[in-house]
């Protein structure tokens, strides 16, 4: 099968291209159009464990690149064969470049766990910056969008396509949760509100028959 790369969306347009864009990351000079770019994160590691695993990689899942999922100081695989020990991270981001700073993160979780080696994976392209900060360390391997397909090869279109969303940058996510906080707090005002009205109705329409039976009108009584 023939891999296509086409020119990176603009705009808005990229943003529901199946990628949240990070205003301050950069673009992707080439957008890659193929299965692998439309398969979803956990997939995506599932065949790069998979290409390892055939390499004779004892091969460990710890967690998914979304970031929601069970994670191991940001590692999705974790390899062991003989005596080596590598971390895999995986960057399912089609539309913009992955920067140098999850290949700090990378070296910093490597010496922490203990590995002798780590690889930062991209289903795209990494920046100038990564790739020379890459350059810096022995034992970090970076691993792009034309290198992992030409590891794995051409795979089937995905049965569903949903879009593949790259993690949402923390200042971003720390804003979504201080909106969504306070549209459930002025929910919750509203609701406590409205239960009020509703109770001190009830009460009212309580009171009502009694207050009418207890001031009817008493009948003259006639003398014989």
């Amino acid at each position: 099968m023939l891999l296509q790369r086409r020119k990176a969306p603009q705009g808005l347009h990229a943003r529901y291209r199946g990628c949240h864009l990070n205003r301050y990351a950069k673009r992707v000079r080439e957008r890659w159009d193929d299965a692998l770019s439309r398969v979803g994160w956990e997939e995506f590691e599932r065949r790069i464990g998979e290409y390892y695993a055939s390499q004779g990689y004892r091969v460990e899942h710890t967690g998914t690149g979304s970031g929601f999922g069970k994670t191991d100081g940001g590692v999705e695989l974790k390899l062991f064969k003989d005596t080596a020990y590598i971390v895999v991270q995986c960057k399912h981001w089609n539309a913009q470049q992955v920067p140098h700073n999850p290949v700090h993160e990378l070296i910093g979780v490597m010496h922490t766990q203990g590995a002798n080696g780590a690889i930062l994976v991209t289903s795209g392209e990494f920046t100038r910056a990564a790739l020379d900060s890459a350059a810096r360390f022995p034992g970090i391997t970076l691993i792009d969008g034309p290198t992992i397909r030409g590891m794995i090869g051409p795979i089937e279109e995905p049965l569903l396509q949903p879009p593949v969303l790259a993690p949402m940058p923390y200042r971003e996510l720390a804003s979504y949760s201080r909106r969504r906080d306070a549209v459930l707090f002025g929910v919750a005002i509203v609701a406590t509100v409205a239960s009020l009205l509703v109770y001190t109705h009830l009460i009212r329409t309580a009171t009502l028959p009694s207050t009418k039976k207890g001031s009817h009108v008493t009948a003259p009584v006639v003398a014989p």
